[in-house]
């Protein structure tokens, strides 16, 4: 079974706040979510897959990327 987390999950595990989610969810780019009902559901392998992308070994490599 996935395990899922809603935005207080998140914040709670990963440190990103609730309305840094609600934020990316509105601009897009941020973690993939899933809607159901009123609710914002997130897949722990979306979230880690997510940080995953944003990892890196020094700050030109950021510059490079485009400074996600």
């Amino acid at each position: 079974m996935r395990k899922l987390l809603d935005g207080k999950g998140v914040a709670e595990q990963y440190g990103l706040p609730e309305p840094t989610l609600r934020t990316m969810r509105v601009r897009g780019g941020g973690i993939p979510f899933l809607k159901v009902g009123a609710r914002c559901l997130y897949r722990v392998e979306d979230i880690e897959a997510w940080l995953d992308a944003r990892r890196f070994d020094s700050t030109a490599a950021v510059a490079a990327a485009g400074g996600r």
